[in-house]
């Protein structure tokens, strides 16, 4: 499959500050920063003929569509979903097909960080809302291979997400569950200075008596005998998983995700020249 043409590559004009410069002027100041890498000015340069670009009846979505590509390329991907959304107001059915593939590309990258935060509720909403905008690219290019892959990536991510936050819950409910009978069970500080009843208090004089010395077999019956059997059918939660494993168990879980993440076909910011009037 041919790299997908991201980065709309316009006219040249006169080399200026971007600030300076009518829409189209800035948007090939914005091209030549971004062949540059320079993609801090090619972001601002973009977001400037976007600005301008209704005042001389131009289609901002280029523009727009142009910034959320810099954008992603510096790693800022809520800005870039945020000006591939506005991208999409265009009634150009081909750029609305690539900047649904984008966003969606951007709306995976928000939720990567938000999981690594464990703003587990936000990064399932990206999730879900990255879908969507895949199955929109995948309706406007039926061809699109790209976006079936990263689809199919992007829901198992989801039902990985779904599978950690059922995990955090149940621990969550456990915890819950466990304290008030901690509480009920612990003895209260005058309850444990009080002698047994029916039985003098002891003085300091008094010496308790004397327990017959036992081997260590018999030690070990009695400790055996001590512990209360557990219930027919109780699950051992407690012993199944102490804090270290689920730590390593997370870790793992996150090391998959950025494997899937790195297999993503990301193709936004393509230097590819595509002929546009603007």
């Amino acid at each position: 499959m041919s790299p997908r043409r991201l980065l709309l590559l316009l006219s040249l004009g006169v080399a200026a500050p971007a600030g300076a410069l009518p829409p189209r002027g800035a948007m090939d100041a914005g091209e030549r920063a971004y062949a540059a890498t320079n993609y801090t000015a090619a972001a601002q340069a973009f977001a400037d003929a976007a600005t301008n670009a209704a005042a001389e009846a131009l289609d901002p979505a280029v523009a727009q569509y142009n910034a959320g590509a810099a954008s992603y390329r510096l790693g800022r991907m809520d800005a870039a979903a945020d000006r591939l959304a506005e991208a999409l107001r265009t009634s150009d059915l081909s750029l609305q097909e690539r900047a649904c593939y984008n966003r969606g590309n951007a709306l995976v990258g928000q939720s990567a960080a938000q999981r690594q935060q464990n703003k587990l509720d936000e990064a399932q909403k990206n999730l879900t809302e990255a879908l969507s905008m895949y199955e929109r690219a995948i309706l406007l290019g039926p061809n699109d291979a790209a976006a079936k892959v990263n689809y199919e990536l992007a829901l198992r991510l989801k039902q990985e997400l779904e599978q950690q936050q059922k995990q955090e819950q149940q621990k969550q409910d456990q915890q819950k569950q466990q304290q008030p009978k901690d509480q009920t069970e612990q003895p209260k500080p005058d309850q444990q200075k009080q002698p047994p009843p029916n039985q003098p208090e002891q003085t300091p004089a008094q010496k308790p008596p004397q327990k017959p010395e036992s081997n260590p077999g018999d030690a070990n019956q009695a400790s055996s005998a001590e512990k209360p059997a557990a219930p027919a059918g109780q699950d051992k939660k407690a012993e199944e998983m102490t804090p270290e494993e689920a730590r390593q168990l997370l870790d793992a879980m996150r090391q998959e995700e950025q494997a899937l993440r790195d297999r993503l076909p990301m193709n936004i910011g393509q230097n590819q020249p595509v002929e546009k009037d603007w």
